[in-house]
């Protein structure tokens, strides 16, 4: 009974033994196919999606690195920020970068009149000199402006901001790849390349206090699409004016007059003029009562002491002393000058074969800043008395006294 029923178990294994093998082949032979199945389906979706991928635009150099090396931190600015921004200029954006220490305000660019800069404006990354700041446009350098030595560099002002796609900014040195002028670093801005439309942008800012407004109009324009038509043609036009600030405009030079500060460093040249003549003409004026009895200064002037304010005052403390008039500078400084400049960018590409295309660029600017600074100082000696207006001519004319006196000392204000 018990030899039967180990026999029976046995028998009843066997039958459980052959459908696991059974299924062990069926999924072995199976594997393979389901594997090709999903390589095949993998394939397909990495197909698709690199159908869908746009154009790359890689920014780089072909050198070789070892494994070590890694690639330099690249900081993009795409369009969308600099709209955000809203910067009407290169040298705007330029300035809000952190790595910058340029001045690049509109001020600092067309006041800057010692070193030959004016209407400049430069970038200067960390701070080692606009000249080892590279500048490219497309990847392409530019020229540099007009400037000597150190300060030699690329004006911003030539690349109007309607004409940014991008800015690619290479923090680091780059002296490696590009050479010297990028010790400091590099800053490559990408123009638009297939825009199509019509774009208006206006500005208008004007000061609290007056002076220094701010006018900006740019347009840009574009036709052709490069995967329908083979062809793109795109132009930005951007023209910006400056308004002058006069120093007299500003409540912290009112305020502090050079007349009460430091009347020492005014000048005895005004408009009207100041007259010098010598001892026996002034007691002449006395005696006609032109002058003050005890008057003891040589130097006067007939609209004493009404001056002609606000840059000729009454100053008896300056060098035209009691009974003159004196100038002070600071009445007719322009801390801004007037500026208008007008730019120009435009680009036209064509599609001759895929993946060949042969483009053209043309850029074009132009900047007019009008500096007025204190009229010019003229002194001119041993004048007749006849030129002297009524009634010192009268005085002056008694006889004994002489028909000249020493001169005048005059600034050329009416000559603008």
């Amino acid at each position: 009974m018990t030899i039967r029923s180990s026999r029976r178990s046995r028998r009843g294994e066997l039958p459980l033994r052959q459908t696991l093998l059974r299924l062990a082949l069926t999924q072995a032979l199976l594997l393979p196919a389901g594997l090709a199945v999903a390589q095949s389906s993998g394939d397909a979706e990495i197909a698709a999606k690199a159908a869908e991928m746009d154009t790359v635009f890689v920014t780089g150099s072909r050198i070789k690195r070892i494994d070590g090396e890694t690639a330099l931190p690249i900081e993009i600015i795409t369009r969308e920020e600099i709209e955000t921004r809203g910067v009407t200029t290169a040298a705007e954006m330029v300035k809000t970068l952190t790595a910058n220490t340029a001045p690049l305000a509109d001020g600092a660019s067309i006041t800057d009149g010692t070193s030959g800069q004016r209407g400049f404006n430069g970038a200067n990354l960390r701070g080692v000199g606009v000249s080892s700041t590279l500048i490219l446009l497309n990847g392409r350098r530019l020229a540099n402006f007009a400037s000597p030595g150190d300060e030699a560099g690329v004006d911003l002002n030539n690349i109007p901001a309607g004409a940014i796609e991008r800015v690619e900014v290479l923090k680091d040195g780059a002296s490696a790849l590009y050479g010297s002028d990028a010790i400091g670093g590099v800053i490559n801005f990408i123009t638009r390349s297939d825009y199509q439309g019509i774009d208006l942008s206006l500005l208008g800012a004007d000061t609290q206090e007056g002076g220094a407004d701010k006018q900006t109009a740019t347009i840009s324009a574009g036709f052709g699409d490069m995967s329908e038509d083979r062809y793109n043609v795109f132009g930005v036009l951007d023209v910006q004016h400056l308004g002058a600030l006069r120093s007299s405009q500003r409540d912290f030079i009112r305020e502090r007059p050079l007349a009460d500060l430091l009347p020492a460093l005014m000048s005895s040249n005004t408009y009207p003029a100041n007259i010098d003549i010598n001892s026996a003409q002034r007691n002449a004026l006395i005696a006609a009562g032109l002058l003050a009895p005890g008057t003891t200064r040589t130097r006067i002037n007939p609209s004493s002491p009404e001056c002609n304010p606000p840059a000729t005052v009454y100053a008896p403390e300056g060098p035209g002393g009691p009974v003159a008039c004196s100038y002070d500078y600071m009445k007719d400084t322009e801390i801004y000058p007037d500026s208008d400049k007008i730019g120009f960018m435009g680009r036209a590409a064509v599609e001759v074969a895929d993946g060949h295309r042969l483009f053209a660029e043309l850029s074009y600017t132009q900047a007019k800043t009008t500096y007025r600074l204190s009229p010019n100082p003229q002194r001119i000696r041993n004048l007749p008395i006849s030129v002297l207006p009524e009634p010192y001519r009268s005085a002056l004319s008694a006889p004994g006294l002489p028909s000249t006196f020493s001169g005048i000392r005059l600034r050329m204000s009416e000559a603008g």
